[in-house]
């Protein structure tokens, strides 16, 4: 993980990135908003990948490249923390569907 994640995303979601990063994913930037209700976004590259990570009002989506993400049912938003990261290791480390 790199040390210049913001330590309240690491706590919310470190367990989850770290299967990113063993797939090749590194972290290139995060922001946190503590004034936005503790919004935040992740980005992250592997090779010609790049993804982005947002958690907004408690609800988790994936922004990147639009074509391949809707099949892995990622073109929207998740309430469910488990739900959206089961469908992105589907998406990224799986590769399909």
């Amino acid at each position: 993980m790199t040390s210049d994640l913001d330590e309240r995303i690491r706590e919310e979601i470190g367990e989850e990135l770290r299967a990113l990063l063993e797939v090749g994913f590194v972290v290139t930037s995060s922001v946190y908003a503590e004034e936005a209700f503790g919004n935040f976004h992740v980005d992250l590259r592997r090779r010609a990948d790049r993804l982005r990570i947002v958690r907004d009002r408690n609800q988790y989506m994936l922004r990147g490249d639009e074509a391949d993400p809707k099949h892995a049912g990622l073109w929207r938003a998740f309430d469910s923390k488990a739900e959206f990261f089961k469908a992105l290791k589907r998406y990224v480390i799986e590769g399909g569907e």
